[in-house]
């Protein structure tokens, strides 16, 4: 699904519901090279965590807000850091405004998008949590979703 500088991300399909998810994968190695970057992941990992039971339980892993990723579970091996998640489909925000003519979204579009964006801050704040990293690369849209459902991913850098 991708990369980043320190993880990469693959789609996994549970071979007898079919439920997907993103795995995001960390190589222990580098991780201990960079304590910043390692500090950062188990922040990543206690809140998204804390941030995925905030809301009613309706499935086998219960349902965080629809505008927050999930986090399911982590695994910590020798190797790596396997942190299981809700698999978002969409683009990023940013090729979505990109992608649109001279840069611009459609006004209604952008009002739901920025409307959803907002209702997952207050869930942040009411949990005393500040994204601190929220810009367009972090943020999943699904256009084709009835209701054009976004996501806030990457919490890294929240506090």
């Amino acid at each position: 699904m991708g990369s980043g500088a320190y993880a990469l991300v693959k789609l996994a399909t549970h071979k007898e519901t079919g439920f997907q998810v993103a795995i995001k994968i960390y190589d222990k190695a580098r991780l201990n090279l960079n304590a910043q970057v390692k500090k950062s992941v188990s922040r990543e990992i206690k809140l998204l965590g804390m941030l995925s039971n905030t809301e009613r339980t309706s499935n086998n892993f219960g349902e965080s807000h629809t505008n927050i990723m999930r986090l399911y579970d982590s695994i910590d091996t020798p190797r790596q850091l396997y942190l299981i998640c809700e698999h978002v489909k969409g683009e990023m925000l940013s090729k979505i405004i990109k992608d649109s003519p001279n840069y611009r979204v459609p006004s209604r579009t952008a009002a739901k998008i920025f409307r959803q964006i907002a209702e997952a801050m207050a869930v942040y704040h009411s949990h005393h949590i500040a994204h601190r990293d929220l810009k367009p690369e972090n943020v999943l849209v699904d256009l084709n979703c009835p209701k054009t459902t976004t996501k806030i991913i990457d919490f890294g850098f929240a506090a």
